[in-house]
């Protein structure tokens, strides 16, 4: 199961064993193993391999069926460049993830770009603002 589903990932993702092995700093003839049966990666190796053919481990061992993993990220920007994006069933194109890229861009750089003295008297750790 490993080494069918890593040869069809591989050329999938359009790769050479050479470009997989450099990838993974391993030996062609290594990585070849691995495509042939002949050799079974570590849990690392796994891992590594995984995360070059941008899969998950449990597709490569044959424990389910989707070799595109729902990856979960607590990154905005990672999140918001993923593909078919919506707003209550309203597609939005890639026009829209522009403008939407470009306010949360902005939002972030005027927050770090406050200089320290800009800041409110409730924000300062200790302080507290005063009352009439």
């Amino acid at each position: 199961m490993l080494a069918k589903r890593l040869k069809y990932l591989r050329k999938q993702r359009k790769m050479t064993m050479q470009q997989m092995a450099d990838q993974l700093g391993i030996a062609k003839s290594t990585y070849a193993g691995y495509e042939s049966g002949h050799r079974h990666p570590t849990l690392e190796a796994m891992q590594d391999i995984a995360k070059a053919l941008n899969t998950s481990t449990d597709y490569l061992l044959g424990l389910m069926e989707n070799h595109d993993p729902v990856h979960q990220t607590q990154n905005a920007r990672e999140f918001l460049n993923r593909a078919s994006l919506h707003w209550d069933g309203v597609p939005l194109d890639e026009k829209d993830m522009q403008l939407v890229l470009d306010i949360m861009e902005r939002m972030i750089r005027d927050r770090t770009d406050q200089p320290p003295d800009k800041k409110k008297p409730e924000d300062e750790p200790g302080e507290k603002p005063e009352e009439n």
